[in-house]
């Protein structure tokens, strides 16, 4: 009875699982989401706090391996937060396609400055601020959450945001493979939007990992996270993740 009863279950449940997870269909895009390369110590602190890096050498070598993983595939376009880390990553990858890198502003990081008081300045909010360093990092280690920094955009909001940007560059390029170079809030959050996963930093995506995501319609499936096996002997720190679970 168990024999008869796997022969008749396995090609319906294998059909049901490919089809719920994307697998051998047609017009399914992939979106490739890059952590950028590894930065260099030197900044330029802007007054919203954020801090603008290029490519450390280390990161250099990343990149580099990065777009002789991508060279051999078809790649219809790549698009980058506006970060100089990022940017600079985005164009070394695009150079084997001879593509443009395309950058969006809605595709930031998160913005913890964003809810300031208007007649606050940032760097007196700042110095202000470093006297509750140690509750600030107790509360996000407890809840993993930007709500344990005061003034920092909503996580709805953020996730709303990112999640339009990106949707709507899926829905662009229906079929096709796309890069998108971003730091680890963006990744974080638009795959935890998908995986209904309620921290907003549930994992640490390493410098120049590839996670990928599977796109068909209103479905968005988790294919990989956090791919670290192209990047080169010293640049590869991490286990390779994969995950496939279909969105809500």
């Amino acid at each position: 009875m168990t024999a008869n009863m796997s022969s008749t279950y396995d090609r319906p449940v294998s059909k049901i699982l490919n089809s719920a997870l994307l697998v051998g269909q047609q017009s399914v895009s992939e979106l490739w989401m890059v952590h950028h390369a590894e930065p260099s110590d030197i900044h330029i602190a802007h007054e919203d706090g954020f801090h603008e890096h290029n490519l450390s050498e280390k990161g250099l070598s990343q990149a580099f391996f990065l777009s002789k993983k991508l060279q051999d595939y078809k790649v219809s376009a790549i698009y980058s937060c506006p970060c100089g880390s990022c940017l600079q990553t985005a164009e070394i990858i695009a150079v084997p396609h001879d593509l443009v890198v395309t950058t969006m502003m809605d595709l930031s990081g998160i913005r913890f400055f964003a809810n300031k008081p208007q007649d606050t300045m940032v760097p007196a909010l700042r110095e202000a601020l470093a006297g509750y360093q140690d509750e600030i990092e107790r509360a996000f280690t407890n809840t993993g959450k930007w709500t344990a920094f005061p003034f920092c955009e909503v996580s709805k909001e953020f996730r709303q945001r990112i999640s339009q940007a990106i949707d709507e560059v899926l829905d662009y390029h229906i079929g096709e493979r796309i890069v998108l170079v971003a730091d680890s809030t963006v990744i974080n959050g638009y795959i935890a939007e998908i995986l209904d996963i309620t921290k907003d930093m549930w994992f640490h995506p390493d410098y120049g990992s590839v996670s990928v995501v599977r796109s068909w319609n209103y479905m968005r499936v988790v294919h990989t996270i956090n791919d670290t096996a192209h990047l080169g002997s010293g640049c590869n720190n991490s286990t390779n993740t994969k995950v496939d679970k279909e969105s809500r």
